[in-house]
């Protein structure tokens, strides 16, 4: 699916701010999104403090949200907690004085953590968690006057970058995101993996596909399965013996090969290896055998 087909299917739809000053709208996502997911809103000001109180009112609707506000143990500091644990229930507010005490127990359980701090705070908060992991939630950096707010981290996977746009539209922000394949309107493998159920063997793959996707270079793809829409410019089918299917063009240097079979043998000097998610793991055991009538069709 286009960048553009993909925003204009996912709906967004916004009120006015109330007279009380909460956010009063509601998000189009229960295609994608339940109440099983979990939101951390983490802010260490005043002014982040009243945008965690309008955020939760709206999101707290469809998605479990804990709200995480920075103490110093300050008398001013203590009223404000007062302030907000009178809109927020008790069990959905947590003070903290070290980030890490949320990040310990909750990011890996998040699907979405919002920074309403400066940009800085939140890299120096997540690098550990970073450098550890490839994958993980969605991230995102809002100034407490809502101006901006910042995809920052996995922006197609953890889907960020839809994330970034809605919390604009809730706020009034303006949205920024600096992924590239999203700014020029190409093909984005991570995005392509989520909109097929598919899991990428190697994450750092990604960047080797995506850099040669802005350049240019032609993509091969190889592929058990059957495909449905039109193929990315630049991108050429090839066949079982690694060959694109003119005999007169030339082989991609780069590719995906998508499959079910972990076993199948490498069609091109840089390759991002995709398997479907439901495919049980070598240890666990196959448990899917596919046939021409139900394996999975590709979507493009």
């Amino acid at each position: 699916m286009g960048i553009v087909n993909e925003l204009n299917a996912f709906t967004i739809n916004v009120r006015r701010k109330g007279m009380d000053g909460h956010i009063s709208g509601w998000i189009d996502s229960s295609d994608r999104r339940d109440k099983r997911e979990r939101l951390l809103l983490i802010t260490y000001t005043e002014g982040g403090e009243e945008w965690v109180g309008k955020l939760y009112h709206t999101l707290s609707e469809q998605y479990s949200v804990l709200c995480c506000i920075h103490s110093d143990g300050s008398f001013n500091n203590m009223g404000r907690r007062s302030a907000l644990s009178g809109e927020i229930p008790p069990e959905d507010l947590r003070e903290f004085q070290h980030t890490n005490e949320i990040l310990r127990e909750d990011y890996r359980r998040a699907s979405l953590i919002i920074f309403i701090s400066a940009t800085g705070i939140a890299v120096r908060e997540l690098a550990e968690y970073l450098r550890k992991e490839m994958l993980g939630p969605a991230v995102l950096v809002m100034d407490d006057m809502a101006i901006h707010v910042i995809s920052l981290v996995s922006g197609h996977i953890g889907g960020a970058n839809e994330w970034c746009r809605e919390i604009a539209a809730l706020t009034g922000a303006e949205a920024v995101i600096t992924t590239a394949t999203d700014l020029h309107g190409r093909f984005s493998v991570d995005m392509f993996a989520k909109e097929n159920d598919l899991l990428i063997e190697d994450p750092a793959m990604i960047k080797e596909v995506t850099k040669r996707v802005l350049r240019a270079q032609p993509i091969g793809i190889y592929t058990d399965f059957d495909i449905e829409g039109h193929l990315p410019k630049g991108f050429f089918l090839v066949g079982r013996s690694g060959k694109r299917r003119k005999a007169y063009a030339m082989h991609p240097e780069c590719g995906l090969v998508i499959t079910y079979d972990r076993d199948t043998q490498k069609k091109f000097e840089v390759e991002c290896r995709l398997f479907p998610k439901h495919i049980e793991t070598e240890e666990d055991g196959i448990t899917v055998a596919y046939t021409p009538s139900n394996r999975p069709i590709l979507h493009f």
